[in-house]
């Protein structure tokens, strides 16, 4: 988590919450379908825009757009809330401290940017492999592209323009993208460090005081820049 998180009003913004520990956090179908519920309460209580989801085994993903400055931190608080008091006494565990390390989010552009977060969400279950396809996974928003018939409690906005013109294309073909890409959105899944072109993530750090999201730990503050060096990890499988 950063010591200070911008003002998601206005911006699409992914955000990834964990287990503490990595630990199993969904043992069944009756756990993801339980926590599935949830998140459509949670969508619908403050009324957010939501625009994909996935859960995993020990985590969470959300693409999200927020309309108000408080309306993404209120609803990731009482969802993860919730859900940590039902987990712990469903469980046996109350008393056992935090059941999540506490959720990691970033801003990104529309356009390319997004399209590259609404596939890597999708993906995301093929990557850690679960299934073969993004459409076999019961858990995810991106099984609605090929099931029409598909529906859940979860009410889904189709994002800010441009929008992808193929649904299916967009969340099934793996993209092929650059080695400074897939660096940049490491450090943006690590740093929480806005995800776009240079020249909006320069405007998108001062205007939110994001700088200690591009700083290099332990060493003096430098020029701004959303890239980062050759020798970054390949991109996380979340």
């Amino acid at each position: 988590m950063t010591s200070k998180r911008p003002n998601y009003a206005g911006h699409v913004v992914h955000a990834m919450n964990r287990r503490v520990d990595r630990q199993t956090l969904f043992k069944n179908d009756e756990d993801y379908s339980s926590f599935r519920s949830l998140l459509g309460t949670a969508v619908e209580k403050f009324d957010l825009r939501l625009l994909e989801w996935v859960l995993m085994p020990n985590h969470v993903h959300f693409l999200a757009w927020p309309e108000e400055k408080d309306q993404f931190p209120k609803f990731m608080e009482w969802l993860f809330g919730t859900h940590a008091k039902i987990w712990r006494a469903e469980n046996d565990t109350v008393g056992e401290g935090p059941l999540y390390q506490g959720y990691k989010a970033f801003i990104l552009s529309s356009g390319t940017k997004l399209h590259r977060l609404r596939n890597y969400l999708a993906m995301n279950p093929v990557e850690g492999g679960l299934v073969n396809h993004p459409w076999q996974w019961k858990w995810g928003s991106a099984r609605r592209a090929k099931y029409k018939h598909f529906t859940s409690d979860i009410n889904l906005s189709v994002g800010p323009k441009p929008i992808h013109q193929n649904l299916s294309q967009l969340l099934y073909t793996p993209w092929l993208t650059s080695k400074r890409d897939k660096a940049k959105l490491q450090k943006s899944l690590e740093r929480e460090a806005p995800y776009g072109n240079d020249a909006w993530c320069e405007r998108m750090i001062e205007k939110h005081g994001l700088e200690h999201t591009i700083r290099k730990l332990g060493r003096p503050k430098k020029n701004l820049d959303c890239g980062v060096c050759q020798n970054q990890l390949s991109i996380l499988t979340e």
